[in-house]
Parts: C-alpha cells; structure tokens; sequence
C-alpha cells in the first residue's frame, strides 16, 4: 500500500468515525434536552431555569455542527493535489483520487 493509499484510507476512518460521532451526540443531545425540559415543566416554580433546557440543546447543535464542518472541510482537503496529474496537468487541480483521473474545476465534490 502507498504512501497515498494509506493517508486516503486513514482520511476515510476519520470521516466515518466523525459522521458516527456526530450521529451520537444527536441522539444524547435531544435526550438530555428531553430530561431537562420534562423534569423542569414538572418540578419548577421558577421561569427562569426554562433557559437551561434551551441552551442544552444549543450547545448540541453547535457540537453536531463542528462535527459537520469538520468532516466537509477533511473531505474537500483529500481531493487537492498539488503533483502533477496523468493528463499532463502541473499546477494545483483536485484529483479523484478512487478513479485516479483529474478535474480543473476548482469545485469539484469529494467521492
């Protein structure tokens, strides 16, 4: 296995365990905000403390968030090359790199 090889398989395990991570912290976000807002609706006199469930559920929509950019910004890094391509290409061009072909447009999607 390549040098190559190896950082494209390393950069898809880390996309996986991201995408699952971010699953996860989904699921136990809308379940602690759950809890929250049910135990305060049922046990609270104060108006107050309805800020508490709020803001539990921001700060998991902001971690799933960062585990989103995360991953994009991983998944457009693996397609840039900097090497020349096999079509002749010598300046910088994303690369596919499962399909071993080039593309010049600047915005071309991950695999």
């Amino acid at each position: 296995m390549t040098n190559r090889e190896t950082e494209y398989a390393t950069l898809r395990q880390t996309i996986a365990t991201r995408g699952t991570a971010r699953a996860i912290v989904c699921v136990v976000t809308m379940a602690v905000w759950a809890s929250l807002a049910t135990v305060h609706g049922l046990f609270s006199d104060l108006p107050l403390l309805v800020v508490l469930p709020l803001v539990t559920l921001a700060a998991g929509y902001e971690a799933v968030w960062s585990l989103h950019v995360g991953v994009e910004r991983i998944g457009r890094s693996r397609v840039v090359n900097t090497m020349p391509c096999p079509c002749g290409i010598v300046s910088v061009v994303a690369r596919d790199w499962a399909r071993g072909r080039c593309s010049t447009t600047t915005n071309s999607p991950p695999v």
